[in-house]
């Protein structure tokens, strides 16, 4: 939540609290109305805000993951690679099938793991005798699948986090409209009341955001050379 944002969800809370603290008998169905949406309203910001921060989270997690799984998978690729050019000779023209991208983009190293899967299967016994474990095919797969998993979490932390951020715009406006409704209720129960009036566009008001003062840079006095004259030289 920025700034205003929650300046906004300040001036709602201190709205709710005047309301309920100054009971206002017989009620006015419009004022009851306005004070229930600030506080749905309430409720709903401060969900966004924690939908908005728990999807950054979630996005910079899947992040980190991404970063260590891919370093993980390429050095893995590379043991596989250097095994593809020791079987050249037994098996001409697979070295170029297993060489890693040199580009150090995702989408090229994802596709260059899924094409180097596609053509170690069926020479699964080949790199096996040579030394590779019998399960590499399979620690391959769950390391690519370890970074697609981590690519949707980062997906999905943005997602949520764009959800969330546009929440707080749409009910931040609501609950401005809310109070706005209230305040017209409040001021005319209160109109004869100046200490209640005050209170309330105390709790009504949204504060500004503070306003550092420049610093005022005085300009450099012009000095005017004035040649001092000996009076004896003068006469």
């Amino acid at each position: 939540m920025n700034a205003n944002g929650t300046r906004t969800l300040d001036m709602l809370k201190r709205v709710n609290r005047f309301i309920l603290e100054n009971t206002i008998t017989p009620p006015i169905p419009r004022l009851t109305a306005a004070a229930t949406e600030v506080t749905n309203v309430i409720t709903a910001l401060e969900t966004a805000a924690q939908n908005q921060v728990a999807g950054s989270g979630q996005s910079e997690g899947g992040v980190d993951l991404r970063v260590s799984t891919a370093r993980d998978l390429r050095a893995y690729l590379k043991n596989i690679n250097r095994t593809a050019r020791a079987l050249e000779t037994d098996h001409p023209g697979i070295s170029p099938t297993f060489r890693l991208p040199a580009s150090g983009s995702y989408p090229a190293l994802i596709a260059t793991a899924q094409a180097i899967v596609a053509a170690a299967t069926p020479l699964q016994a080949a790199f096996v005798d040579a030394g590779l474990p019998t399960t590499f095919l399979t620690e391959l797969g769950a390391l690519i699948t370890a970074f697609q998993n981590a690519t949707n979490q980062k997906q999905d932390g943005g997602i949520t986090q764009v959800l969330g951020t546009a929440a707080l715009k749409a009910k931040a406006d609501l609950g401005v409209k809310a109070a706005k409704d209230c305040d017209a209720c409040v001021r005319n129960h209160f109109r004869n009341s100046p200490e209640m009036l005050a209170a309330w566009k105390h709790a009504r008001r949204i504060e500004k955001a503070p306003v550092r003062e420049s610093e005022v840079t005085t300009p450099p006095s012009t000095l005017t050379s004035t040649a001092t004259v000996n009076p004896a030289e003068a006469n």
